[in-house]
């Protein structure tokens, strides 16, 4: 069976990682209890570990989190990366690595950037297979507004509050992490009025005119990076969605609100269960950052250790056996029988006479 562990949750016997093991012919830089953590029943334990240097076979599984060596938050400790992400975990000559190429999907009319953190947001996707000859039927404006893009017109215009929403309102992106807000259209009309395009904005899943957000707007004091439908989202209740978007450089009010997962760039635009504690705070030097709920981590995890987000563990950066742990009680305990012997009090009240003659000579 080979060299064996005690696995701390199920309290049973386990082969060590091929990492740990004698002869090891691979890495393992974590603690053994999180490799093949889903082949043990008795582990509440359901993540693939693709930072600990070596393969792990709980990645060919059906996990619930991925946690990778280069996505962590400010202070460390890695961030969980949610199954179907559109992280993978890849097996190298240097190693297991995390990789991300971005998600597609396809739609009716191509393959578009779907990202979890946001709406749909280019035309093609907002009009749904429709065109500007094939006016919907809950469109409310001028029927010869509707999706002029589709029209080759140079000049046109987004047309908000008619109803369902205007494709011309949408835009591409070149990723999911780079989420620059760039719309194409030349002018903005809000309930058939004309608006100011930097100073308002069409929110795409409403179809509804918001104010853009502070770092957007014009003459703007703070930042904004992301596009301007995450920002407050959850003041609209035309939206779906529900998040804190602390990877957009300025602060989002939702982060203050009931959201359900939190963005950050550390994990490049994927999402990070709010259940671990991860929070979005403000930066003396300006902007925003993730950081690990401070309580949790002071409470929760030694010096030398860090909280691991989602498990609700302390771990280190690599594996010390328990013996390493027994040999210094023992030698503390050596040491305290020692001090209490006839041998060293005899010792200790020689060096007190000693110093009490040394004190009496300077007098």
């Amino acid at each position: 069976m080979g060299i064996l562990y005690c696995r701390l949750e199920s309290a049973t016997c386990q082969p060590l990682p091929p990492g740990l093991a004698r002869g090891a012919t691979s890495v393992w830089t974590c603690i053994p209890d999180v490799y093949n953590e889903l082949s043990d029943p008795g582990t509440s334990l359901n993540d693939c570990d693709c930072n600990c240097g070596a393969e792990d076979p709980d990645c060919s599984s059906n996990f619930n989190n991925m946690y990778c060596d280069d996505v962590r938050d400010s202070g460390g400790s890695p961030l969980p990366l949610v199954y179907g992400s559109g992280y993978e975990c890849i097996m190298s000559h240097a190693g297991a690595t995390c990789s991300n190429q971005g998600t597609m999907k396809n739609s009716n009319s191509g393959s578009e950037l779907d990202c979890p953190q946001l709406p749909e947001v280019s035309p093609r996707q907002l009009a749904k297979g429709r065109t500007a000859d094939k006016v919907p039927s809950d469109w409310t404006c001028d029927p010869a507004l509707y999706y002029q893009l589709d029209t080759g017109i140079a000049d046109f215009s987004c047309d908000c509050g008619c109803g369902i929403i205007d494709p011309d309102c949408g835009f591409n992106l070149e990723s999911c992490t780079d989420q620059s807000w760039n719309p194409t259209y030349t002018s903005l009309n809000c309930n058939g009025s004309p608006t100011a395009v930097d100073l308002s904005y069409c929110r795409l899943e409403s179809a509804t005119c918001n104010l853009l957000p502070p770092g957007l707007a014009r003459g703007h004091t703070a930042e904004w990076k992301c596009i301007p439908d995450v920002y407050n989202e959850m003041a609209d209740p035309g939206t779906s969605l529900n998040d804190c978007d602390c990877n957009c450089g300025g602060f989002d009010p939702d982060c203050n609100a009931d959201f359900n997962d939190l963005y950050c760039v550390e994990a490049g635009a994927m999402p990070i269960p709010r259940s671990t504690g991860i929070e979005c705070a403000s930066q003396a030097s300006g902007g925003v950052a993730c950081m690990q709920n401070v309580g949790i981590k002071l409470e929760a995890c030694a010096f030398g250790s860090f909280f691991e987000p989602d498990r609700g563990v302390c771990a280190t950066e690599s594996w010390v056996p328990i013996t390493a742990i027994i040999l210094l009680i023992m030698g503390a305990l050596v040491l305290s029988v020692y001090m209490k012997s006839p041998r060293a009090t005899e010792s200790l009240k020689g060096k007190q006479r000693e110093n009490a003659k040394v004190k009496v000579s300077a007098i």
